[in-house]
């Protein structure tokens, strides 16, 4: 048998009870199926456990020449947009001829450092006083501060009750206005109301010539749907079951 044969799924067939042969030819144990990637020499370890500190460019003196100066681009945006340039493509050659750098910053002059108040005046206090009082506070309160014993006593509170109480006699004397119902409340009535009332099961008023007359269509009677000829067998039990008057004989 030759080796092709073993793998051709049309010549090979399947042994009872035992796994299906594999029917293709596998390289070698060291073959690595797949896209092998590159590894990056700095891993995971290197970042999360060296920190690389930022190494400052040396400050640049003024007076002297800087090597690689630091192009100004926010001026000279502006004045591309003085000189009327609308797209993006007019910029490059505008920059190259009106190049704007950066100033260069003199480590030699000392900056001057902000002032405080606290500086001019050492009697200088920052924050709200405790003596001072809001409108809002004035308003509510009284523009006074109110006494400590006041606060201990619960003065206060004797008087929002006795101002309460006040209001308590002076509403008795006001007429009493009864609440108005809103639709929502009155909706909910009806309906209730429509449902807790007993079912009507008089028999509607027909014509005489009607009344063995059934109905063509399915009619609605109550919560449940009669076809056309139980109506009519309802009606005709109906009639039998009232008394007929015999005329008399002449």
């Amino acid at each position: 048998m030759r080796k092709s044969m073993q793998t051709n799924p049309l010549l090979v067939h399947t042994e009872l009870g035992q796994v299906r042969k594999c029917q293709f030819s596998n390289p070698g144990n060291n073959h690595v199926f797949g896209y092998t990637a590159t590894k990056d020499p700095e891993g995971a370890r290197e970042v999360t456990g060296i920190w690389k500190q930022h190494t400052a460019s040396p400050p640049v003196v003024k007076g002297q020449t800087s090597t690689s100066p630091v192009p100004d681009f926010k001026t000279m945006n502006k004045l591309a947009a003085i000189d009327g340039l609308t797209s993006a493509k007019e910029l490059p050659s505008f920059r190259a001829s009106h190049m704007v750098t950066v100033k260069p910053f003199d480590v030699t002059k000392s900056q001057k450092s902000p002032s405080l108040p606290s500086d001019r005046s050492h009697k200088h206090t920052y924050g709200m006083a405790s003596s001072y009082r809001s409108a809002e506070v004035i308003r509510a309160c009284g523009p006074e501060e109110p006494p400590v014993k006041w606060l201990v006593q619960g003065a206060y509170q004797d008087a929002w009750v006795q101002d309460n109480a006040s209001k308590d006699l002076s509403s008795e004397k006001r007429p009493y206005i009864p609440p108005v119902p809103t639709r929502a409340v009155l909706g909910h009535s009806f309906g209730a109301a429509k449902h807790l009332a007993a079912p009507d099961t008089t028999e509607p008023w027909k014509m005489a010539k009607f009344l063995r007359a059934g109905p063509r269509v399915t009619a609605y009677m109550g919560g449940s749907t009669i076809s056309g000829a139980a109506a009519l067998r309802k009606q005709s039990a109906a009639l039998a079951a009232q008394p007929t008057e015999i005329p008399a004989a002449q």
